[in-house]
């Protein structure tokens, strides 16, 4: 039972030193009560050598986070300049 738990962590190991990791992308952030957001068609590199077609706000990946007070009324603007309907969904909202 032991050379078997020996044999699992090794190839964890091994998997682990063999793996390529892409930096953490971070998006942009804006702050207030009245934000406009743009849904446009883009493409991002997300691997080395591929184009993967996206869908930003107002930008070329994802949206910003907002940030704004609790008990603020907040007003988004959004426009969707993509080439189908599509949906937007706030995560953190509550």
């Amino acid at each position: 039972m032991k050379q078997i738990h020996t044999t699992i962590v090794l190839c964890l190991l091994a998997i682990g030193l063999n793996a390529q990791y892409n930096n953490l992308w971070i998006p942009d952030t804006i702050s207030g009560t009245t934000f406009n957001l743009n849904m446009v068609d883009t493409f991002k590199q997300l691997r080395s050598g591929n184009q993967t077609i996206t869908a930003g706000i107002n930008g070329d990946f994802w949206g910003p986070t907002l940030f704004f007070n609790q008990g603020d009324t907040v007003h988004m603007n959004v426009h969707n300049y993509l080439n189908d309907s599509t949906t937007l969904h706030w995560h953190g909202i509550a």
